[in-house]
């Protein structure tokens, strides 16, 4: 860690107020309050339920009483607009941006920041899925045994291959990281847009293999339940690629960008059923993905020794009915 630094914690407020005193106090727990220099950014994105009242009566009764800023939007702008204010409105060495409906382990700020040396850029933990009745998963990263550091080249190298999650809370990042990148307003899944540029500028990245960042699994919310909208995650997976493209040096081949494609975009949409999303948006978010595959995928997968997506990328493209039905034979037996 730095002889001296700052980080700004950024916490949107919308329609959390069930659930933002929880995320307040796991925050106010952490070990790093000492170590670092702290602030609390929070932003109302006008939240109709009156979390920013619940938020600053919360921290007003802290027994640390810690200082805060809050940032209003004029009106509800969506999660990809919130980071940008953050990144905007902060002028601390790093930010952590931390959701209003999850938690954090006492320690991750205090091992992030530990972590931070003079050349890394990007500190990860790995992350627990949490449900309402108390159950917990790990997910994302799981095939680590060990804590890893990576240059950012190596880091994509991970992304691309699905080991390594494009989500942002669960990272300390360097604020001078954040120049020229900017999140899709308007759009869910948008740190799936940014995260391939981030990991290109960066020098070094790091990864605690421990699940210190709890994420809520709410049935409402955008990553645990299918909406119209999944047709964004297509979209900020082609804005990643984009991203990393237009960093010549850290391009990446053809076979590279497909199998990113496929894994992080056009599986997960094949694997929708309009049970789930209603038509028309189900026909279009699939006519959408059709577009965008790529004929030459399986081999590019068969080439690269990934049998099993060579295998999934051939049925997508040429015979969809029978990879619906494998696909339902397959999730029913994990059932």
């Amino acid at each position: 860690m730095p002889i001296s630094s700052s980080v700004s914690i950024a916490i949107p407020l919308y329609n959390v107020a069930n659930l933002v005193e929880e995320t307040l106090d796991s925050v106010l727990q952490q070990t790093a309050w000492g170590m670092a220099e702290i602030s609390l950014l929070l932003i109302d994105d006008c939240s109709p339920d009156g979390s920013v009242a619940v938020a600053e009566n919360y921290l007003q009764r802290a027994p640390s009483r810690p200082a805060y800023r809050l940032v209003r939007h004029q009106e509800n702008r969506g999660l990809a607009a919130v980071r940008n204010t953050a990144i905007a409105e902060s002028s601390t060495d790093f930010i952590w941006f931390v959701d209003s409906d999850d938690t954090v382990d006492p320690t991750m700020l205090e091992k992030m920041l530990q972590r931070m040396t003079i050349d890394v850029d990007i500190v990860a933990t790995n992350v627990v899925r949490s449900r309402p009745d108390g159950s917990a998963s790990q997910v994302r990263m799981r095939d680590y045994d060990a804590d890893q550091s990576w240059s950012g080249s190596e880091a994509l190298g991970e992304m691309i291959a699905g080991r390594f999650d494009a989500f942002t809370v669960n990272k300390l990042v360097r604020s001078s990281l954040y120049e020229g990148i900017v999140f899709p307003v308007g759009s869910t899944y948008e740190d799936v847009a940014v995260m391939g540029a981030l990991l290109v500028k960066a020098r070094r990245v790091e990864f605690i293999n421990e699940a210190l960042y709890r994420y809520l699994f709410r049935e409402e919310a955008i990553t645990s339940s299918v909406s119209p909208r999944i047709g964004d995650l297509l979209d900020n997976t082609l804005l990643c690629l984009q991203g990393i493209d237009s960093h010549a040096s850290s391009a990446l081949s053809v076979s590279e960008q497909t199998r990113f494609l496929y894994r992080n975009a056009l599986i997960p949409i094949a694997n929708l059923t309009s049970s789930v999303i209603n038509e028309p948006a189900f026909s279009q978010v699939k006519a959408k993905a059709r577009d965008a595959q790529d004929q030459s995928a399986p081999g590019y997968f068969w080439s690269a020794k990934e049998r099993k997506l060579a295998f999934l990328a051939y049925l997508l493209n040429h015979a969809p009915a029978a990879y619906r039905i494998l696909y339902r034979v397959s999730k029913r037996a994990r059932v």
